[in-house]
């Protein structure tokens, strides 16, 4: 069977009975799995208490007492490094007040050695 008359006029369009019909997409009917869904719901509550109580008797046991010094040590380190970098920009203003544009280093001394931009050092301030 053919969709094109004699004069070889092809219809192909929906009236034309050889086209293969489409196929619709398979839909999911759902069951009646209520016995499911109790067993899994039962499960998943298992579950959550075993997992509760596994946190519930090893949780007390973690020890913690370290971390107060480590926190306390690095309270420490923040506040020093701080203090270093308020004492690198007091330098910094320092420099650039006596000489203009200038850069600044310390000594093994702990001096301030200021340098400016011509690169001679001026120790000692």
């Amino acid at each position: 069977m053919s969709c094109c008359n004699a004069k070889a006029n092809c219809d192909q369009g929906r009236s034309c009975p050889v086209r293969a019909a489409r196929q619709g997409m398979a839909v999911y009917e759902p069951t009646d799995a209520s016995p499911y869904r109790l067993r899994d719901l039962v499960w998943s509550a298992v579950a959550v208490l075993l997992v509760a109580g596994i946190i519930g008797v090893l949780g007390p046991t973690i020890d913690y007492s370290d971390e107060m010094a480590q926190s306390g040590a690095l309270k420490d380190a923040q506040n020093t490094a701080a203090a270093q970098l308020r004492r690198d920009l007091a330098a910094a203003a320092i420099c650039r007040e006596e000489h203009g544009e200038s850069g600044y280093t310390w000594t093994e001394a702990g001096q301030l050695d200021c340098l400016p931009r011509k690169g001679k050092r001026v120790a000692g301030l």
